[in-house]
């Protein structure tokens, strides 16, 4: 069983009999994240947890994943016709007094169903729980983490080998190549990866489409591959030729302000003055108001792990893993990001994605 999980105990009520986890609709990283299965959707899976033991619920289609994954310590129950989920839940939990449940991420239609199946039953809303056991990174995690990030960093310089990125290529092309070349590792995107040309570099989410890319452009590209479930984020800028003195300053003000959030980081600091020391970085120069979203933000199970570092107050903790992702955009010029993924620790940081320095030129 997942050592973690004893933390996640102590955090519940003791009244609590178990912990439910249904895994439908949108993934559930606490799913896997108890179960310890790296591969597979297990779509309409469920977790039943208790202090000593785990049960997973499968339907037949994943059956087979599921026993080739699961330890002796974890059971399974197999659903289909004739032996329906919600008989083979009832015979399994039986009638407990209070369940936990994650409500970050549980449809409100699935929650009406098990109060409709158990309605004696309290349900606990315990995703902040988990969030909180989550946010402390295993060495396991962190190096699950840094096996995605070298498939990602991998895969774009196999595309920049290629000359991939050449005047006329249009930006879901490019996006086709650099997954492409995340699949040819062993890996999948973790999350829809951006290329940005030109103007359109101005927009931090931008939407690849079909515009080419053309010389003396912004390239912004931020992407990330997934490795047994734990993901990578990165985001790099380059200029296809030579760059203009603007671009110059755009990266190095950007590069700067990556610089002085990566000297605060350290165990005990809060998040909010990280992302303020961004701001005022940013804002001291001419492209004051052109950072325009957080410093970064938790990595793990998900791209997105539950803390931002913005306006949010809480201290970082040894083992935390985070993005730093300071950026400016100025709309008809283009936009520049840097993105690095760092592991917090107790008198500072490691990083775990490579350095970077300077503004390359494609």
């Amino acid at each position: 069983m997942n050592p973690q999980l004893k933390t996640i105990w102590n955090q519940l009520p003791d009244s609590t009999e178990g912990i439910l986890l249904l895994n439908e609709g949108k993934e559930d990283a606490n799913f896997f994240y108890c179960t310890g299965i790296t591969e597979g959707m297990f779509d309409g899976s469920a977790a039943w947890i208790t202090r000593n033991c785990i049960h997973v619920f499968t339907p037949r289609l994943d059956a087979e994943l599921a026993k080739k994954q699961l330890g002796n310590h974890i059971s399974i129950s197999v659903y289909g016709p004739g032996n329906g989920f919600s008989k083979l839940l009832r015979e399994r939990i039986g009638k407990p007094e209070s369940v936990a449940y994650n409500d970050a991420v549980l449809p409100v239609k699935s929650l009406h169903f098990l109060q409709r199946l158990l309605p004696k039953t309290q349900w606990i809303p315990a995703s902040n729980t988990f969030q909180k056991i989550r946010s402390i990174k295993t060495p396991q995690e962190i190096r699950r983490i840094q096996k995605a990030i070298r498939w990602s960093e991998k895969a774009l310089q196999n595309i920049l080998d290629q000359r991939t990125l050449k005047s006329g290529v249009r930006e879901f092309e490019a996006v086709a190549a650099l997954e492409y070349e995340m699949r040819k590792l062993g890996s999948e995107p973790a999350f829809p990866t951006i290329f940005a040309f030109g103007k359109n570099a101005a927009q931090p989410h931008h939407p690849p489409g079909v515009k080419r890319l053309q010389p003396r452009e912004c390239v912004l590209i931020d992407f990330g591959a997934r490795y047994q479930k734990y993901c990578a984020d990165i985001s790099r800028s380059f200029v296809l030729g030579p760059p203009s003195a603007k671009q110059k300053r755009m990266y190095s003000i950007v590069e700067k302000a990556q610089s002085k959030a990566k000297t605060a980081v350290h165990e005990g600091v809060n998040a909010r003055f990280v992302h303020q020391l961004v701001e005022k970085e940013i804002n001291a120069t001419e492209f004051r108001n052109r950072f325009n979203h957080a410093t970064g933000h938790s990595l793990g199970l998900e791209v997105h792990d539950g803390l931002v570092l913005s306006t949010d107050s809480f201290d970082l903790k040894k083992g935390m893993v985070f993005t730093l992702e300071p950026g400016v955009y100025v709309p008809g010029v283009g936009g520049v990001r840097i993105e690095d993924d760092v592991e917090v620790t107790k008198n500072g940081f490691r990083q775990l994605t490579r350095e970077t320095s300077g503004l390359q030129s494609l």
